[in-house]
């Protein structure tokens, strides 16, 4: 899709660039509605990532009034340019030199459009810091009427990507007190007007530090307030983020919503770099409330969209994502060739979240094994990859209480093991309930019950209850009932062993349904294909056995004889086209040479004519200054002197022989870089074959001024004595 949006963009922006330049004039169009229409393809070039057609497209723009404000934008379009091209130190000495140009004070969105380009250059060299002070004077900006879409679009994003250094710097918790005053700050325009951004932003923050209870709240007020205006990019961060904050949050069908409400704009949208995202989300939400066959076939949509390639981390996700389905299904081979996958692309992403998450996938299947040792390793990987001084974030919370868990099964005293199990029981309460914290009190119970501390196993599992019977999950429905029933029945409580027993069977039933509809779902179309693809090959072969014996020979001696045709025919069709191809090229060659003599001869006509002139002049200024005449004709004697060719006439013909020889002139100067426009024009003369006389006229010289120029242009070409200066420079 990204292709073919890539081409209706450079398509549409080739198709208004040549109706600007040929057909504005004939339309009628002002220069204002010219001006707009190259500001929309700027702009479509820079989304669009194309910085050679954005650099010459922004040249135009100079030479629309207001010359000083356009001349500015059509600077940050070629920073912006450099920008995508990745030359983030150029940009951000150009926007030095820019912010020099006092012009740029009545021009806000050039102020706007600075801040933003400056703050990302910064991102983009992971010096956090200093681009979230850029980002902070970007959104307190005031527009005014005058551009303010544009300007307040520039600030909305530049308030998603502050939060995103934030995140990236490790300063979660900077990063939340920095929304919170954002969010209480009424002198904020952008505060004022647009409240929904500014809680989008805050409830993240908050999901990135840990704080998921204050993060749904604030994520469910920010989609209770309507913004007229707001753009479906916009609504597509929005729902994306709650889909997120939900998930996390352990409200699973709203997640499973918003993540839909993605899919859904993304649909409306020409630009669908996120559509990998939502479509990774939907994929682990469907498995956790027992839809696999949604799940599975999410999967499938997910592998044919066109980015798939393109993005390594969000391939990673996906593929982590149908892992966990393949491991809840108990389909080891399946499960460890999907996470090996993910791996892959996790080191080509580069991306530290990326290998966390693969690494948080390989734990969970140790866990599941009971292989404790290896799980250490995994958890010292994850320990090296977690970001310093950044207690709050989620891996870090989650590392430590794997290390208790692990901790508490190498213990022996069982009063040692009380008290570090109720530690642990504590420190999970101060946790939001998801699938995170359902997973560790189950592998709680799982060793306590090997410990014969079934009392404790009991606690740890009835935590996870209410949680997985309210948001119906079918896998760990299964585990924590068959858990709880086990621990029952080792108490000696019989009667709460058989109620579990009973809700066991009943989420085993419903689990194995499921998974089978799913694995039915995902094999049948396989199955099919295979099976037809069988009888097909079965019935070709009964058919080749009956004809090979009687059709052997003849087939051969058919395809030699056609085989031969073909090569002849192919043979004299080359041959003639080969000819034609020659003739239309001598004919073409012989009118390309009569046309430039044609263009030369006019061009000598002129400077001869010239020349002509010239000379009549030096003739009448001689006789006069013979007359004897000193005073009164003295300004006429000097303006009859012969003189160059004027600055019109001049570039006339340097139009006209560039449109003979367009490549001469940056020849010669890639030959000699410090040649002078006179020694260019005498090379053009000499290069339309005249003499040194007929040059001394067209210039206005006398003929050893000439041979002086020509003997100086002959050194700086660095030509050798014996060869003709003439042929030399024809030959260029």
């Amino acid at each position: 899709m990204r292709k073919i949006y890539k081409g209706y963009v450079y398509f549409f922006c080739i198709g208004i660039f040549i109706y600007i330049i040929y057909g504005c004039s004939d339309r009628n169009h002002t220069e204002k509605e010219q001006l707009n229409d190259l500001i929309v393809i700027c702009d479509s070039l820079e989304l669009a990532g194309d910085s050679t057609l954005l650099e010459e497209t922004a040249c135009l723009l100079s030479e629309y009034p207001p010359k000083e404000e356009n001349r500015l934008r059509s600077s940050l379009y070629k920073i912006s340019a450099a920008y995508n091209q990745g030359k983030y130190y150029y940009v951000l000495n150009a926007l030095n030199r820019f912010s020099s140009d006092s012009a740029w004070i009545g021009f806000p969105e050039g102020e706007a459009r600075a801040l933003f380009l400056e703050a990302r250059a910064l991102q983009k060299m992971k010096l956090y810091g200093q681009a979230i002070r850029v980002y902070e004077k970007l959104i307190t900006l005031t527009p005014d009427e005058n551009g303010g879409k544009r300007i307040t679009c520039i600030m909305k994003e530049g308030l998603l990507q502050m939060m995103y250094c934030y995140i990236f710097a490790g300063k979660r918790e900077a990063g939340v007190r920095a929304f919170c005053d954002i969010d209480c700050n009424k002198n904020f325009w952008l505060r004022n007007r647009y409240p929904r951004s500014i809680k989008v932003c805050l409830a993240y923050s908050l999901y990135e530090a840990s704080h998921l209870a204050e993060a749904a709240s604030v994520i469910t007020q920010a989609l209770s307030i309507e913004e007229k205006d707001r753009e479906n990019e916009q609504l597509y961060v929005d729902y994306g983020i709650a889909a997120v904050i939900y998930n996390q949050f352990g409200d699973i069908r709203k997640a499973i919503s918003c993540s839909e409400q993605c899919l859904s704009i993304l649909n409306r949208l020409n630009e669908k770099n996120g559509i990998f995202y939502a479509l990774s989300n939907l994929i682990y939400q469907y498995q956790q409330i027992g839809e696999f066959e949604k799940s599975l076939a999410t999967y499938e949509k997910l592998l044919q969209t066109d980015e798939i390639k393109k993005n390594p981390y969000n391939y990673c996700v996906a593929e982590v994502n149908i892992s966990s389905l393949f491991r809840e299904w108990g389909l080891d081979e399946e499960c460890m060739g999907h996470l090996d996958v993910a791996r892959r692309m996790a080191y080509l992403s580069k991306e530290t979240d990326a290998l966390l998450r693969v690494n948080n996938m390989e734990l969970l299947i140790l866990m599941d094994k009971s292989d404790y040792n290896s799980a250490s390793g995994v958890l010292d990987s994850i320990s090296s990859l977690l970001p310093v001084n950044d207690r709050g974030s989620f891996y870090q919370l989650y590392y430590d209480v794997y290390r208790s868990l692990l901790k508490i099964d190498s213990l022996k005293d069982p009063k040692i093991i009380k008290i570090r199990v109720q530690k642990l029981l504590m420190d999970l309460k101060a946790l939001q309930m998801d699938n995170n914290k359902l997973n560790i009190l189950f592998y709680l119970g799982r060793i306590l019950e090997s410990k014969n501390e079934n009392a404790l196993a009991v606690v740890a599992y009835r935590s996870a209850r209410d949680y997985v019977d309210s948001n119906d999950l079918v896998y760990y429905k299964r585990l924590i009932f068959g858990a709880l029933a086990r621990s029952y029945h080792k108490l000696g409580a019989f009667a709460k062993a058989s109620e579990y027993y009973l809700l066991y069977n009943d989420a085993d039933r419903v689990f194995t349904e499921r998974r089978n509809a799913g694995l039915m779902a995902r094999f049948r179309v396989k199955y099919e294909t295979r099976q037809k693809e069988q009888d097909n090959n079965l019935l070709r072969s009964e058919l080749k056995l009956k004809e090979r014996t009687l059709q052997y020979y003849s087939v051969i001696g058919i395809s030699v004889f056609l085989l031969l045709v073909i090569i002849a025919l192919w043979l004299i069709m080359r041959q003639r086209t080969l000819r034609l191809s020659h003739e239309t090229d001598l004919r073409q060659h012989e009118y390309d040479v009569m046309l430039i003599e044609e263009q030369e001869r006019q061009l000598r006509k002129m400077i001869q004519d010239k020349s002509e002139l010239n000379r009549k002049n030096e003739e009448l200024r001689y006789e006069i200054e013979r007359s004897g005449a000193k005073n009164d004709l003295q300004n006429l004697i000097n303006s009859l002197s012969p003189r160059l060719l004027t600055r019109e006439e001049e570039l006339n013909f340097r139009r006209q022989f560039s449109m003979i020889h367009p490549t001469f002139i940056t020849s010669l100067r890639e030959k000699v870089p410090s040649i002078t426009s006179t020694e260019e024009l005498l090379a053009m003369l000499i290069k339309i074959n005249l003499n040194n006389e007929e040059i001394a006229y067209a210039l206005g010289n006398n003929k050893s001024s000439v041979i002086t120029s020509r003997s100086r242009l002959r050194k700086k070409l660095g030509i050798d004595k014996s060869v003709i200066l003439e042929n030399y420079i024809r030959s260029i």
